[in-house]
């Protein structure tokens, strides 16, 4: 199964069946059963995302598996690609909204900290002002005292 995300943000998830055949040839020193499961992933990951909408995507699901096996995923294996059947496609999570959730978190954090600064900034002056006043009015008091 490969989850991949249109450009909607709508996760979509695919299943496939890889059909291969040994290439004889390249049976030593090809690229293996892990490239050739890597390379599909990675076409199916391509298609989807470059797919406007997820929907379409869900239409026509035979279009993952003519776009994969035209990019020729096979060259430099030990096998020959036959066919890629789609078995399931399935919606995921909308990602979109998720980003959008946690940009908008991040935001109002960022915003609150800013509060929060201006805030003991303003704190900050109070007591400034405060201790300001306090040594005017004890040094009038000693004035007050040197001249009765």
């Amino acid at each position: 199964m490969i989850g991949a995300v249109a450009k909607n943000g709508i996760e979509i998830i695919v299943k496939a069946k890889v059909t291969v055949r040994a290439n004889i040839e390249r049976l030593v020193g090809g690229a293996g059963e892990d490239t050739i499961i890597a390379r599909v992933g990675e076409g199916i990951v391509t298609t989807v995302g470059s797919a406007e909408r997820h929907d379409l995507v869900m239409k026509s699901p035979e279009a993952i598996s003519k776009t994969v096996l035209s990019k020729v995923l096979d060259s430099g294996t030990a096998f020959e690609i036959l066919s890629i059947d789609i078995a399931d496609v399935d919606v995921g999570r909308n990602i979109g909204a998720q980003l959008q959730t946690d940009q908008s978190e991040a935001d109002k954090n960022i915003a609150q900290a800013k509060a929060e600064e201006r805030r003991s900034m303003a704190v900050a002056e109070e007591q400034e002002m405060r201790a300001e006043v306090e040594k005017i009015v004890q040094t009038l008091s000693r004035q007050r005292r040197k001249f009765p």
